[in-house]
């Protein structure tokens, strides 16, 4: 993590006034304003310290929950994980990252198993401590952390909703595709029709499961002497006979028959 020095602190007749390096786009960076502060694994005092950062020291800011910031972990905090899962400087599995060397110590976050790691120390044959990993990140109390007007008003500005539709690619382009041989069986599938991003020859829209706001791909379509685009976007019920093809995670299903699911009919109704 690189973190944007303040260029700056400048004490006149008691007043303090801080000057602010310029931040990179969509940063939020934020400017310790007491003497000594605590970063802490969660949201609240009551949590461990894995840092202590000094005043005029900064910060880069992910969100505010309440009375507290969510930032990126400074790298002198305190990382410790189980020495068992590492080795050549890798973890060998998905691991705890704790703020002092012991279960006792609470846990907060995780490393996945096979990521680099920069060794600190070896308390033990127990445990290591390592440089805080990329994206991990530790709390401070918002109070003590003072922000621009730009970086607040970043802060504080609404989020955009992410895009639920996938942007599903058919990947060769052709029309005779590479099936894999004596598979063909005839099979029933509900969900919803969408029209692929980017169309191929063969398949030009996909089935996809929609739930809780998020889109699972279920297969590919080929419909031929049908028009579908009144099905777009709508959940159907198709039948019709599913083909594998090599190199493709999805089947192609051959489409015989489409019809309007019960959900839909209520709809119109």
């Amino acid at each position: 993590m690189k973190l944007i020095k303040c260029l700056t602190i400048i004490i006149i007749a008691g007043i303090t006034t801080f000057a602010w390096a310029a931040e990179r786009p969509n940063q939020i960076t934020g400017i310790i304003s007491a003497a000594n502060l605590n970063i802490r694994v969660k949201p609240n005092t009551k949590f461990s310290a894995v840092a202590r950062l000094k005043y005029g020291d900064t910060v880069e800011i992910i969100r505010q929950n309440g009375d507290w910031y969510e930032i990126i972990t400074p790298k002198n905090s305190a990382v410790w994980v189980s020495a068992n899962f590492i080795k050549a400087g890798r973890t060998t599995r998905k691991v705890n990252v704790r703020p002092g060397p012991g279960i006792n110590y609470q846990a907060y976050g995780t490393i996945p198993a096979n990521q680099p790691v920069t060794v600190l120390s070896n308390l033990s044959s127990e445990w290591t401590k390592i440089a805080p990993p990329p994206g991990l990140t530790a709390w401070a109390f918002a109070k003590y952390v003072k922000l621009t007007p730009a970086a607040k008003a970043r802060l504080n500005a609404p989020a955009t909703p992410p895009e639920t539709k996938p942007q599903i690619k058919v990947v060769p382009k052709m029309v005779k595709l590479p099936f894999i041989a004596d598979f063909a069986m005839p099979v029933e599938y509900r969900g919803t029709i969408w029209e692929l991003a980017e169309q191929g020859k063969y398949a030009t829209h996909a089935l996809v499961e929609v739930s809780n706001g998020k889109a699972k791909p279920l297969c590919f379509l080929r419909i031929e002497g049908k028009n579908i685009d009144q099905w777009n976007n709508k959940p159907v019920k198709i039948t019709g006979i599913k083909k594998l093809v090599n190199g493709w995670k999805l089947p192609i299903v051959i489409v015989k028959a489409t019809d309007i699911t019960e959900e839909q009919k209520n709809i119109n109704h």
